[in-house]
This record gives C-alpha cells, structure tokens and sequence, in this order.
C-alpha cells in the first residue's frame, strides 16, 4: 500500500492537477481539480504544443529533446500539414466511427442511458464524449514533465489501414523502470466517463490488452522511441513477460475529466467501483478531475491546436 501510495504522489507531483481527495484501498482513486494560476487559454496552451502533439511524436521521436526550428525544412513543412490536417479532419473521422455504433454499443462504451439516447440526436451525442485526446495530450505533458517518455503514438496509426494501439498513453521511466499504461476520458458525464476507463483499465489489468499492446510495439517498432527501444535491446526484451520481469513497477493509470458533480456524489460513485485483486509490480490508480465545464475546455483546446497549426507557417 505504501508503494501504491507513493505512485500516486509522484503522479500529482506536477503542476496541472493537485489532489482534493484520495482513497487507500486496492484500486486507489483520486479526485482532483486543475491547478490553475492562470486563464484558461494559457493553461491550455501548456500541455498544446509541438512536442506534446501526439502524430508527430510517432514520426519524428527525437523531437521531444529538439525544438521545432531546428527541425529541417522538409520536416517542418510536414509538421504544419499534418496539424493543418489533424485539425481538420479528426473530430470527424471520430464521429463516421461513432455514429455508425448499435444503440447497445453506445450504451456499453460511453454509459449513455435509454433516456439519452431517446432524447438526443447524434450529434449532441457525439458532443459530449468527443476530444479525449486532448486529455491524452495533458497527460502526456504531465508525465513527460516527471520524467517519463512516450513509448509510441496512439494517433499516427489510429485511422490508418494498420491496425491501433489499444492503449491511449503508454509511457515509460528507465530510471526508475516504471511503465505507465494511461487510459483517457473526457465525457461530460463524469460518472460515464468513470465506468468507461474502468472498463479499459479491467482489459488491461485482468484480460490481454497490454500483450496486444505489446505485441503492436514489436510490429511497429522503427517508429517507438529510442528510449524505449535502447532499454528493449539492453535488457533483451522479446516476450511481454521479459517486459514485466524488467520493471519496478507497472502503474495501470485512468484519467477522468468530465463536468464537475457534488463532492459526495463522486466519491461515491468511486467507492462503488469494484475492486481489483492484488498483483505483484502492478498497480491501479484513478484520477478524476472534476471541471466546470467540458464544452469550454474542448473549444480552448481546438482553438490552441489551430492557433498552433498558424503559428508554424
């Protein structure tokens, strides 16, 4: 439990979140608040950016140690086409997929109710649940400001005829040989967005998700971070098992943003999350940021992505 608790610790040790409340049992839960010292559009402007844009960290890796102009102007060139087209082109690539969902998918993956889905159109659907890679992207800036490196892109194959990776933030700490396996939600539903990460993190922590995960790893690997791979070739990686037998710790991390409820209400609703069973090296933390609202975080994050995309030409 101490280890469990110092996991957490280190986690929120960052200047984007700060703990509110914690929750000491097997699965450790977190409801936290943004820490904001500024407006809204420059916290944004904190964790979108260049090196936190999750396609080109895929293509062009070595660009988390160097800045944009000192990029090659053919890559350069690149990187402004693609934010120009990931800007475009994301939201509603996402929307064919999930418009095209069975009404029972829609209820499974995203907790909507008969309620909703009798009432609203797909569109307004769609609204609430959209942008969960922007909470990827502030989760990525928070664990590359602790020390952590992103082992591969979800986004640079998401869409494309390959097939994904499954897990939204796979990180890794070859200092302290910590793996960070991130899942990301941002719902409006905050209590939906709860129930599911919960399902992803149950996917990784109890059924195969991260041998699949590593398995595309291996496929792809000319496009996983030299960090990563560096440490894959010194300890002699092949099967997932060397992978778990070379880490301290594996942290299977959900990370909720969603409309803020009554306080009660929410530790509530994590207290009736069930537990998962112990095992060795691995641990199980849900943060949970409550904000006033979802809508206004979205479109200062979309506003910023497009900021950014002009400020490169």
């Amino acid at each position: 439990m101490k280890q469990m608790n110092k996991t957490l610790e280190d986690l929120l040790n960052n200047k984007y979140i700060v703990t509110l409340w914690e929750d000491e049992r097997t699965i450790i839960r977190a409801v936290s608040s943004f820490y904001i010292e500024c407006s809204l559009d420059k916290y944004v402007e904190q964790f979108i950016n260049i090196k936190t844009f999750p396609y080109v960290n895929s293509l062009y890796n070595k660009l988390l140690n160097d800045g944009f102009d000192e990029l090659p102007l053919d890559k350069q060139r690149e990187i402004r086409f693609i934010i120009k087209k990931y800007v475009s082109e994301l939201d509603s690539r996402e929307f064919e997929i999930f418009k095209n969902k069975t009404k029972a998918e829609l209820k499974e993956e995203y907790g909507f109710s008969e309620t909703e889905l009798n009432r609203s159109d797909i569109v307004s659907l769609f609204g609430s649940v959209k942008g969960g890679y922007y909470c990827e992207m502030l989760l990525f800036r928070i664990l590359l400001s602790l020390g952590y490196d992103k082992i591969i892109s979800k986004l640079y194959f998401q869409f494309g005829d390959v097939s994904p990776t499954g897990i939204d933030v796979p990180f890794i700490n070859v200092k302290t040989k910590t793996l960070v396996l991130g899942e990301c939600k941002i719902y409006k539903n905050i209590k939906s967005a709860i129930k599911s990460c919960y399902k992803d993190l149950d996917s990784i922590y109890n059924d195969d998700k991260l041998n699949r995960e590593f398995v595309e790893w291996n496929t792809k690997y000319s496009c996983l971070n030299d960090v990563f791979r560096g440490f894959v070739e010194q300890n002699h990686i092949v099967h997932l098992d060397d992978l778990v037998n070379s880490m301290n710790k594996i942290v299977c991390l959900g990370f909720v943003v969603g409309n803020k409820i009554g306080l009660s209400d929410l530790t509530k609703i994590l207290h009736d999350i069930p537990d998962f069973g112990l095992r060795n090296k691995f641990d199980v933390l849900l943060i949970t940021i409550p904000i006033e609202s979802k809508d206004m975080f979205i479109e200062k994050c979309f506003e910023t992505l497009v900021k950014m995309e002009t400020q490169l030409k």
